[in-house]
């Protein structure tokens, strides 16, 4: 893009009118097109070209976007570079309306604009230069993104072509708030030379510790024990050239667990590190109904039977830890009296790969609050008569053919769990707990045979709440193996009724089931 620069004039004006300026940053608009209309404005179209005519044949818009600039305290000029295509005497006006407009050019703006300059006798090629300083500090302060411009003709018959060149803004740069009127700047740090600290230094940011003569860049009595370009002096971590990269006040050569914020520094093994970064510390939080003196129980899995090897307590603020743990998969269990703990235990692998807590949330409610079911809020539900656990979804899954697969995959994160439970954990229930989930007291006798089914001779009630989606008149499996597997008998039983069926070699098609209820032991 070409611009016509009169360099010399606005030199010599620059240093007449304002002497510490010399040099100027150019603006270039957003937007610039030509208007025509042959009927005053009535219908008007966008040109490809950019021209001026008297009257109201031609007319040109400018959008300059000013969202970045300051409140500009000094010269700024609108040079319009421009041809009389009516060269000679008498020239005709040009003039200059101005507005605030949106940056994209429109037929609209057609008589947009408020008349700020007129030039006159314009008789060869050349640039027109107008100050808009005022202009532009009103558009700043009223937070205008765009200062616009309407270029007309005026008095006369002269038409004016602005070729394919763009009119630009030029706004004055002072490198330096003292007087520095040829803007020297030997570092070209963008700070002139009489401004500048260090004016041999590239420094832009004239950081100063010590606040002497000479800038932390060209300071001989500049000291920057952990190489972060921040003089001791005025650095608040000397030795740690992260400076407090976690941001908890303490610098890294004395924090615990530099990355991790943790200002307590809490340290359950006294290694050195600290909980929330040591990957053979269990830590967490208990919140809820109680958060002081609950209990943590700490163990290793161990076939046959789990190994206590720790009992951490809360602090009163919920906080728990225990560390120094041996490489082995660990299960961990929250207890108190009278409180019952989401999740029912977490299950961690020492050491961890990834370093999280492990929190605990506490119910008020346990099995002596309620009369039979309790909702654990992990997705299960506690038999308290007979401490079994159950899916309380009772119809995850729908209608299964193939059972088995689902039921021994069953895990946290299937079917609303929550509960820390684990591949492997869950299982079909057997006919007899199918039998007690439907009586009170659970009993599984007192069923007889009639000729296709054994219905019961004690009352039967349906599960409903805190269960959800149980099936009713629907039947449900009571089997360790599915209708894959043709090895022994399977029951069913109908849930409204509490009727059951035995398939002796007799399956349904593959494409038919019954609905799958899980289980899980309390451990």
């Amino acid at each position: 893009m070409k611009k016509i620069q009169l360099a010399s004039f606005c030199i010599i004006l620059c240093l007449i009118v304002i002497p510490r300026i010399c040099i100027a940053w150019t603006l270039s608009p957003t937007d610039m097109t030509g208007l025509r209309s042959s009927n005053n404005g009535i219908e008007v179209i966008l040109l490809s070209f950019n021209a001026v005519k008297s009257g109201t044949e031609d007319r040109t818009i400018v959008h300059f976007d000013i969202s970045g600039s300051s409140v500009p305290d000094l010269l700024t000029l609108l040079n319009i570079p421009i041809s009389n295509l009516d060269p000679g005497e008498p020239g005709g006006t040009f003039e200059v309306y101005s507005f605030a407009g949106d940056g994209v050019v429109s037929t609209d703006e057609w008589n947009s604009g408020t008349l700020f300059h007129t030039f006159t006798g314009i008789y060869e090629p050349g640039q027109l230069s107008v100050d808009v300083t005022s202009l532009l500090q009103d558009a700043v302060n009223n937070g205008d993104q765009f200062l616009s411009f309407n270029f007309r003709g005026g008095s006369g018959t002269d038409r004016y072509w602005l070729y394919n060149e763009e009119a630009v803004l030029d706004a004055p740069l002072d490198n330096c708030p003292a007087s520095n009127p040829c803007q020297e700047d030997a570092d070209n740090d963008g700070v002139g030379d009489i401004c500048d600290n260090c004016p041999a230094v590239p420094n832009p940011g004239q950081s100063n510790c010590d606040n002497d003569e000479l800038g932390d860049a060209c300071d001989p009595d500049f000291a920057d024990a952990d190489s972060d370009g921040i003089d001791d002096n005025c650095d608040n971590c000397p030795n740690d050239s992260d400076n407090d990269a976690d941001g908890d006040g303490l610098c890294g050569d004395v924090d615990n667990c530099p990355y991790t914020a943790k200002p307590n520094q809490e340290d359950a093994d006294s290694d050195g590190i600290g909980d929330v970064c040591d990957p053979d510390t269990i830590y967490g939080t208990i919140s809820g109904y109680i958060q002081a003196g609950v209990t943590v129980d700490v163990y290793i899995v161990n076939c046959g039977k789990d190994i206590k090897v720790g009992s951490p307590v809360t602090n009163s603020e919920g906080y728990y830890a225990f560390g120094g743990l041996v490489d082995a998969r660990h299960v961990i269990v929250a207890r108190a009296d009278g409180y019952t703990f989401v999740p029912k235990h977490s299950i961690v692998d020492i050491p961890q790969a990834v370093i999280q807590p492990h929190d605990f949330t506490a119910s008020d409610i346990a099995c002596a609050d309620v009369d039979r079911f309790l909702d654990n809020g992990d997705g299960t539900v506690t038999d308290c008569r007979t401490n079994l656990i159950w899916l309380k979804d009772a119809n995850c899954k729908g209608q299964l053919w193939l059972w088995k697969d689902f039921v021994d995959g069953l895990a946290v994160g299937e079917c609303g769990l929550s509960d820390g439970s684990e591949v492997g954990s869950w299982r079909i229930p057997s006919l007899n707990e199918m039998k007690r989930i439907g009586t009170d007291p659970p009993t599984s006798s007192g069923w007889i045979m009639s000729e296709y089914y054994y219905y019961p001779t004690v009352i039967w009630t349906m599960p409903d709440d805190p269960f959800i989606n149980v099936q009713t008149y629907m039947f449900y499996i009571a089997c360790d193996r599915d209708f894959s597997d043709p090895r022994g008998d399977c029951e069913t039983i109908r849930m409204d009724l509490g009727h059951y069926w035995i398939f002796m070699g007799y399956f349904p098609p593959a494409d038919d089931g019954y609905y799958v209820w899980p289980v899980r032991d309390p451990n």
